[in-house]
């Protein structure tokens, strides 16, 4: 089942055969099935939810402040209360954690976040105050960063590549969050291809492993 677009506010589930399953309905925001379940959004006024392959939504993954995906079993959580002192003046608050599909919370003392991300390749960012920094972390809840991130261009890896932001300078990391390329003026056509990084950079082609080694290869090229 995929999800498709009626028009930029309006979007459906369709079927194998392209058919719309009646108890799925519209959205105005909603993303692909993942791992039996999806993340949706009814109306601008509205939070995010997860519903099953039924259209059900479920308990615990609702009211969602960010859109929640599931990877290997793990869901991001994000929440949003506001609490007022005696003089009835209202301050909001984040908190978020990663729970399975059921909407359980992960028993772990570590599961316990300002904002967090899907996980990806085993991987996934994570933040203890409200716009950052963020930390890299791995499917145990350990931190796997030697250094804090200030901000993220990509909120999951693809291919084992993310591009982020640290000391005003943006950079390409692989999973262990190790640099292999540091953005420069004039850079273009930045891509992965078959597990490869690419960018032309002053005129030339670079091709990037996830270790950063680079590739080179004939007049041909890729």
């Amino acid at each position: 089942m995929a999800v498709t677009s009626l028009s930029p506010s309006r979007y459906r589930f369709i079927d194998e055969e392209g058919n719309n399953p009646a108890d799925l309905g519209t959205y105005r925001w909603a993303d692909n099935f993942h791992e039996g379940i999806a993340c949706v959004r009814k109306d601008s006024n509205s939070r995010y939810v997860v519903i099953d392959r039924n259209g059900d939504e479920i308990q615990g993954l609702t009211n969602l402040l960010h859109p929640a995906r599931c990877c290997s079993g793990l869901v991001n959580v994000n929440f949003a209360t506001v609490n007022y002192n005696l003089s009835g003046v209202g301050e909001s608050s984040q908190y978020a954690y990663y729970a399975d599909k059921t909407g359980r919370r992960i028993e772990s003392k570590k599961n316990k976040f300002c904002e967090t991300f899907p996980f990806s390749q085993g991987r996934a960012f994570v933040s203890h105050s409200k716009s950052g920094p963020y930390y890299l972390i791995d499917e145990k809840f350990e931190k796997v960063s030697p250094f804090s991130l200030d901000s993220l261009n990509d909120l999951s890896f693809r291919s084992g590549f993310a591009m982020v932001s640290r000391n005003d300078k943006t950079m390409i990391i692989n999973t262990d969050c190790k640099p292999i390329y540091y953005w420069k003026p004039g850079d273009q056509d930045a891509k992965i291809i078959d597990d490869l990084f690419h960018i032309i950079s002053g005129g030339e082609d670079i091709w990037l492993t996830k270790k950063g080694t680079r590739v080179r290869f004939g007049k041909q090229g890729k």
